[in-house]
């Protein structure tokens, strides 16, 4: 008797329990013979009750799991009824933990024709999926593991609309009035308590994605400087920059 194999199929039956009888078949080598005869005995309209009871429970995780500002900019019917298409495309999509299941939810949903041409949401769930990615706790010897600076993993980098603080910042913004253009470098990273983003000049939000904790931060700016001779003018500005991020800790 293996408890795995007993999980897994029991999985499987919750999310197809159409495939009742290939699950349960001698070809499974999953199931010891008396776990197949129990899950043999069961009722079809039963498992199927079962199931339903299952996949509600998941499009209702899927749901909740949703980040408070998109739940505040769109209308729970439609997000129930992109939850529910979600999770019957993607039966064996991971939805529990919430956190664990998120990112491909939300790039979902992202990619959905009727999304494409709102800019306010794609940058949304640009930023949500940003937060997943950072951590404000971290190992210490991971401050020192790179021998040049780096943003630490509190912070990460994203490209959004010039208006995108305005999004943030207020759940009543209306939507209809995002500016899109021109695209802006925002510095996003998390504190004990609360999430924090800085709208970026082009010339430091370039430096930061160059900085890879394996080359100097001067190669960095010469390199930056080569490609873009306008900036050399902005060179005491941009180590002023860098300065305060290391001081910050969003460079280690």
């Amino acid at each position: 008797m293996s408890l795995k194999g007993w999980e897994e199929t029991w999985l499987k039956l919750m999310l197809n329990p159409e495939s009742h009888q290939e699950l349960i078949s001698q070809e499974n080598p999953a199931l010891s013979e008396a776990e197949r005869q129990a899950l043999a005995s069961l009722p079809q309209d039963l498992l199927s009750e079962i199931a339903g009871a299952v996949q509600r429970g998941r499009i209702s995780v899927l749901y909740s799991s949703l980040p408070a500002r998109l739940k505040a900019k769109l209308a729970p019917k439609l997000l129930r009824k992109w939850a529910q298409t979600y999770a019957l495309a993607f039966p064996g999509a991971q939805v529990y933990p919430p956190e664990k299941g998120l990112d491909p939810w939300l790039a979902w949903i992202a990619a959905q024709a009727e999304n494409q041409d709102q800019p306010w949401l794609q940058d949304l769930i640009a930023y949500e999926r940003c937060l997943l990615k950072l951590k404000f706790y971290q190992a210490p010897w991971l401050a020192t593991e790179s021998p040049s600076l780096r943003l630490a993993s509190s912070a990460g980098l994203l490209v959004a609309g010039p208006d995108f603080d305005l999004l943030l910042d207020s759940r009543v913004y209306p939507v209809e009035i995002y500016v899109s253009q021109p695209f802006t470098g925002w510095l996003i990273w998390k504190s004990a308590h609360q999430n924090h983003h800085l709208k970026l000049h082009w010339g430091l939000y370039l430096v930061l994605q160059m900085l890879d904790g394996l080359r100097a931060c001067e190669a960095c700016l010469a390199e930056l400087f080569h490609a873009y001779p306008e900036l050399r003018a902005e060179s005491e500005t941009l180590s002023a920059w860098l300065s305060w991020l290391q001081a910050q800790e969003l460079l280690i």
